[in-house]
């Protein structure tokens, strides 16, 4: 096959798990057969694994060596086989944003921050009211800044919102909610 072909996809062997190769499409394949103990013998065809969601939409598959099962996210699994191991202090990054894509041309290994960075820039970052455990909106935010501002007391902000004093004092010195204070200031 002609690798100028988007459509080429070559496979790599993972060696750390007998029986087991991964795709630069993001495919993960397994050759082991159950043979009724706790360990699993290699054959001879290749059989496609489909991968589980992870709490945040990232692909993660269970490979088996020694009858020892181990969950690993598809995305490290394309990296290190097709670009090296994970630097250290480094992380699996996809260049769309999407933690489901993991298509060599999609992953590279990165910084926390430039991975932070780009969630910022895919608009994933789960903050404020997206946030499953957020008491507040933006509109109570800005209603408490409306508050502060005509000196009604902390505390009784904090209990008309049922949150702490302390929540309230840190939206007020940018501690929590300053992306969205920031955009307030820049509209």
């Amino acid at each position: 096959m002609n690798k100028a072909n988007s459509d080429y996809i070559e496979y790599r062997i993972i060696k750390e798990f007998p029986g087991y190769r991964v795709g630069t499409d993001g495919s993960v394949w397994s050759r082991l057969i159950h043979n009724g103990g706790k360990y699993r013998k290699v054959g001879r065809t290749w059989k496609l694994r489909k991968p589980s969601k992870g709490k945040y939409g990232h692909l993660i598959i269970s490979l088996f060596k020694k009858g020892v099962r181990y969950d690993t996210g598809v995305h490290r699994l394309v990296l290190t086989q097709f670009v090296g191991a994970c630097p250290e202090g480094m992380e699996g990054c996809h260049n769309d944003g999407n933690p489901s894509n993991c298509t060599l041309n999609n992953l590279r290994w990165g910084t926390p921050q430039s991975n932070y960075q780009d969630r910022y820039a895919h608009g994933t970052v789960i903050r404020g009211e997206n946030h499953e455990l957020s008491k507040l909106k933006k509109v109570d935010i800005l209603d408490i800044r409306k508050r502060l501002s005509c000196r009604e007391t902390k505390q009784s902000i904090a209990n008309k919102y049922n949150v702490s004093r302390q929540s309230i004092s840190n939206i007020e010195k940018g501690k929590t909610w300053s992306w969205f204070i920031g955009e307030l200031l820049n509209a």
